[in-house]
């Protein structure tokens, strides 16, 4: 932590050999005072008592000093905000990683607030470039993109700022679908204009300006209604082309000869082995089955039977069955002689 509370309750930063008290848990506190890390107070136990407490940096003390001390540090118990903003907004300094189940639990509970989260070391892996802000309403944000980006962003549901290391800001720009920290649309600002933004509430100028998107929006506008019109304008010869090939079409077809009917009853006539016959008439002149043949149906006939086979006819095959078999032993009886 950067401040305690001397033995007269006010709050003072670490000096070496100062003694002073936590906040929070009002435990007695140490000074250290380094000659890399920036001096900051610990607890004698070696833990802190808020435990969203991380280790303060350059990059912190940076920031937390863009606003008086009574806005820095502010204890909301059981916890120690960072910074408050001159809107009452509380500023979250994000340096270290931080989990998704984290951001949701420190979201919940400040409420009204906004993360800044320190992209001063991505280097060439955070580019941001601006397009040509005449093209297209889309183009006019800043567009950026990170490799190997922190994840746990795309959790967040409050506004958050990358602090870059050009000296910018970049307040991302989340889609309908949520944020995506690799890659997406922003708003730049100068560090500065930011901070004095935290200090008396000036209005960063984020570029572009609401000014500038209104205007693109207007001109988006107008490039969708001479689309559309043109579009419309479009389908509308498309669909004479369709008629007149419809009605082209219909005058090419042949027309079809209307079918004979029968001068007798004014049926028509069907055409049967290249012939046209009246059905209507054909079937006035059928004699009608009496009605007794109607209702008594025909006997089905029995199968006849099958002749029985004679005696005689027996005593042939047989006869001729004895004959072929004397033929075979005399045949072998040869064979057998001839060897």
């Amino acid at each position: 932590m950067k401040l305690a509370l001397d033995a007269s309750g006010s709050r003072v930063t670490a000096t070496r050999g100062a003694s002073a008290a936590c906040e929070i848990c009002h435990e007695p506190v140490r000074p250290n005072c380094g000659d890399i890390i920036p001096p900051y107070w610990s607890h004698l136990a070696g833990s802190d008592c808020d435990t969203w407490h991380e280790p303060i940096t350059e990059w912190h003390r940076a920031w937390q000093e863009a606003v008086p001390e009574d806005r820095q540090e502010v204890i909301i118990r059981p916890h120690r905000a960072d910074v408050v903003a001159f809107s009452g907004e509380i500023v979250e300094l994000q340096h270290s990683h931080i989990t998704p189940a984290m951001i949701t639990e420190r979201e919940e509970f400040y409420g009204d607030m906004l993360w800044i989260f320190n992209a001063t070391f991505c280097g060439d892996r955070l580019s941001v470039s601006f397009s040509d802000p005449a093209a297209d309403f889309g183009s006019a944000h800043a567009q950026y993109r990170w490799t190997r980006a922190r994840e746990s962003i795309a959790f967040c549901t409050k506004p958050v700022l990358l602090d870059l290391a050009d000296g910018q800001v970049l307040r991302l720009l989340p889609p309908p679908g949520g944020l995506d920290p690799r890659r997406g649309k922003g708003f730049v600002a100068d560090r500065l204009a930011v901070r004095r933004w935290m200090l008396d509430g000036t209005d960063p100028g984020w570029r572009p300006t609401a000014a500038d998107i209104a205007a693109f929006a207007a001109a988006r506008s107008a490039r969708t209604s001479a689309v559309i019109a043109d579009l419309a304008e479009r389908c509308r010869k498309r669909e004479r082309e369709q008629e007149r090939s419809a009605e082209i079409a219909l005058a090419a077809r042949p027309v079809a000869t209307p079918a004979p009917v029968c001068g007798k009853c004014g049926e028509p006539l069907v055409k049967f082995d290249g012939v046209y016959d009246c059905p209507a008439c054909a079937a006035a002149t059928v004699t009608p089955v009496p009605a007794a043949l109607e209702a008594e149906p025909a006997p089905t006939p029995f199968p006849a039977a099958k002749a029985p086979v004679s005696a005689v006819a027996v005593s042939r095959r047989q006869f001729t069955i004895v004959l072929a078999a004397i033929a075979a032993v005399v045949l072998l009886v040869l064979a057998a002689s001839v060897l």
